[in-house]
């Protein structure tokens, strides 16, 4: 294989010397050049072929011819035989610039053209000439501009090239290229006649925009909706955020339960409300008491008549003396609330509230002296008694 070709060749009866395969064109030079030799088969060494070409051929194809060398794996009489390696020539074996301007050939855009090398648009003038690199339509530049025709609708105006609306005004000084009657400083489309305005920014203008203000809502939807298909803060009210604005929605909240049903149409947690108290069931700890709705504290008592609604173990103080009946040894008792000793005689009255014997200072003494003068009569009696 070579250069995207086919190597064709012959079976040649008793060919003790060479066996040669070739291509061959007209109007290339007469005589073959020798551009080196390749090694075969499983590089043993022995250089089996050698490369020759024709230099310089006039339509600009290579013509290559490759020739087993002496004899060496030539085949049998009258059969064929393939190399165990195939012939791919490429510029690592082989480097060949044609026209010696620098550039091999397998880069060189004109291999035959000293002065080119590169066309970088593609229009097979090299660079060097064109002076549109990446024009691929010209490469006359009249007017130095960097425009070349017929892409400069103004050739020998450097400070023109094009016209977008063709009023004979080039676009640099035209105030209103494409003509749509908004000058270029206030259009948002300056070279579309069908657009001028982009409210979103979003690259589409408005004539085309099904959403002019970018909030995720149709402009048709907006409008019949009522609200503002120009400003993006202005967006239809749709509770349930289902895209469908609460105006046509039979379901605003989204709960299932259809809006003429739904005692709460903007909930989507409530749709009833068994006491009429303006709680939802869901939410309501009692749904059947319309003078209660919230525990806070969870002890079952509704926190309008708990008068601790955030003390589980407290709800109500009878006495009004600030203690919960649960804690207040004396619920019934305003000026007590504790009886330290047990002894039902509340701390604030008891004169010894940790002595249950004793609550009243001013009665114990007289019992003492009682019991003193008791004792001591009695002894006296037994004194007498016995002397008589």
């Amino acid at each position: 294989q070579y250069g995207g070709g086919s190597m064709f060749g012959g079976t040649y009866p008793s060919a003790p010397q060479s066996t040669a395969f070739w291509a061959d064109r007209s109007g290339c030079d007469a005589s073959w050049t020798n551009l080196g030799s390749i090694d075969l088969t499983n590089s043993d060494g022995v250089a089996e072929t050698d490369d020759l070409e024709h230099l310089n051929c006039a339509d600009g194809n290579r013509v290559a011819h490759w020739k087993i060398n002496n004899g060496i794996h030539a085949p049998s009489l009258n059969e064929e035989e393939w190399p165990s390696q195939t012939l791919s020539w490429s510029l690592e074996d082989f480097s060949r610039d044609s026209d010696g301007d620098g550039y091999r050939d397998d880069v060189d855009a004109f291999i035959y053209n000293p002065n080119e090398w590169s066309d970088a648009d593609g229009d097979k003038v090299g660079d060097n000439t064109d002076e549109c690199d990446n024009d691929p339509t010209g490469w006359i530049d009249n007017d130095g501009d960097g425009v070349c025709v017929p892409s400069d609708v103004f050739p020998n105006n450097p400070n023109e090239w094009y016209d977008f609306d063709g009023d004979g005004t080039g676009d640099n000084s035209d105030a209103d290229d494409d003509n749509d009657g908004v000058a270029d400083f206030y259009d948002d489309f300056p070279y579309d006649t069908n657009e001028t305005v982009d409210t979103d920014g979003d690259g589409i203008g408005d004539n085309a925009d099904t959403d002019d203000d970018g909030d995720g809502w149709a402009d048709t939807d907006e409008l019949n909706c009522q609200s503002d298909p120009m400003n993006g803060t202005d967006v239809p009210t749709d509770t349930d955020g289902d895209w469908e604005c609460d105006l046509f929605d039979d379901d605003d909240d989204g709960d299932g339960v259809p809006d003429l049903d739904d005692q709460f149409p903007l909930d989507g947690n409530e749709w009833d409300d068994s006491d009429s108290d303006g709680y939802g069931d869901n939410a309501d700890a009692f749904p059947g008491d319309s003078t209660e709705w919230a525990d806070s504290d969870g002890d079952g008592i509704g926190d309008n008549s708990d008068v601790y609604p955030l003390d589980s173990s407290e709800w109500a103080d009878s006495d009004g003396d600030g203690v919960g009946d649960n804690s207040d040894a004396f619920p019934g008792d305003a000026s007590e609330t504790l009886d330290t000793d047990g002894d039902g005689v509340g701390d604030n009255a008891d004169a010894y509230p940790y002595d249950a014997t004793l609550w009243e200072e001013e009665v114990a003494r007289p019992l003492l002296l009682l019991g003193s003068i008791v004792v001591g009569l009695l002894v006296l009696v037994a004194y007498i008694g016995r002397r008589k």
